[in-house]
């Protein structure tokens, strides 16, 4: 077991900010790092107020609070946030922290806060967003010019057969591409935590019969029947763009692993549970099916199974997916054994989504 000296050692060392703070917000040690990030000496910041010095003014009251709370020990109390900080020179860092209750030896409730910079992480993750956003736009606007000539060169009568197969291939090409491109530009901003939601009332029935209609068409160029049954479903708040990616990537999935002649069934109902209303929306294939073992993975941005290496795909769907249910509230589910196919539910609260 270490002894005290050693102990005192590593705080003084640690590659992370340690920081004490007594109940009055008060700050009772800091350590090397620390002082570093914060570019004060230990005199300058021990026995400060933390709130009323370090944190920048528009953030003080909602890191008061959450404080308070988790001092006085009550339910729901973060011990994990980011917030920032401000340092000698006026300038804010972002800092990732990690909290416990500690007891002094005479009997005081201290916080003892773990603090990791991310400012540059955050920096990073800001620029590549940028950048994925920046391409998405270059790629997609050309590429709405080459699918919409492409529809309207296919949909001329008298077309000659093999002109109308190269047509077609351009089509699927073309789609291919701009939902690739989407699908990075969303796994971006989930990586950025800006995966927000722009919420608008919409027609979810419909919202859903038009991706019927779009996949439909996939699932036809496949040798695959799309079987759907949507039940009548109320008006909700959602993210349009984002649901529809999220079903149109199931979907998508769901053809992909499906062989020629086989069947997906696209449902969509109300259901309850546990006396809480929901929209479930569920996808089944009669494909290969998943693996037990790896029904935990499915969803880790770029997993493939070694099994279905034949189907091409990025490993960003299911992640995608899965980030938007929970943007709204919801889970996604999957149910599958080898050799029987798949099924994928999505749940939706309608408390969450309908005001």
């Amino acid at each position: 077991m270490p002894n005290n000296s050693m102990a005192q050692e590593y705080f003084e060392v640690a590659g992370v900010i340690l920081l004490v703070i007594d109940s009055n917000e008060t700050v009772i040690r800091i350590n090397k790092k620390g002082c570093e990030v914060l570019g004060y000496s230990k005199e300058e910041i021990v026995g400060k107020n933390w709130v009323d010095t370090f944190i920048p003014e528009n953030d003080r009251d909602e890191s008061r609070l959450a404080f308070q709370k988790l001092i006085t020990g009550q339910a729901g109390a973060a011990l994990s946030h980011v917030n920032s900080v401000l340092t000698k020179s006026g300038e804010e860092r972002i800092i990732e922290w990690q909290k416990t209750m500690i007891h002094d030896e005479e009997g005081r409730i201290l916080i003892l806060s773990s603090g990791k910079d991310i400012t540059e992480l955050r920096r990073m993750e800001r620029e590549k967003h940028d950048f994925y956003a920046m391409v998405a736009h270059d790629f997609n606007q050309p590429l709405s010019i080459v699918m919409g000539y492409s529809q309207v060169l296919s949909s001329k009568p008298d077309l000659d057969p093999e002109m109308a197969k190269m047509i077609d291939s351009i089509k699927r090409g073309a789609r291919k591409i701009h939902n690739l491109v989407n699908d990075f530009l969303a796994l971006s901003q989930l990586e950025a935590g800006r995966l927000t939601l722009k919420l608008s009332l919409s027609d979810l029935r419909s919202l859903l019969k038009e991706i019927q209609i779009d996949m439909e068409r996939i699932a036809q160029e496949k040798g695959v029947t799309l079987e759907t049954q949507i039940a009548d479903l109320p008006s909700v708040f959602i993210s349009k763009e984002l649901m529809q990616r999220a079903v149109c990537n199931l979907l998508q999935n769901a053809i992909n692993f499906t062989q020629v002649g086989g069947t997906v069934r696209f449902e969509a109902n109300l259901t309850a549970e546990e006396a809480s209303d929901l929209i479930l929306i569920s996808i089944s294939d009669n494909g290969p099916g998943i693996a037990r073992e790896e029904q935990s993975r499915i969803f880790e941005k770029y997993y493939r199974s070694a099994r279905t290496s034949d189907v091409k795909g990025t490993g960003l769907g299911l992640p995608i997916v899965k980030a938007v249910a929970e943007a709204h509230g919801g889970r996604v589910e999957v149910e599958s054994e080898p050799g029987k196919g798949s099924t994928f539910r999505l749940y939706l609260p309608l408390a969450r989504i309908r005001r």
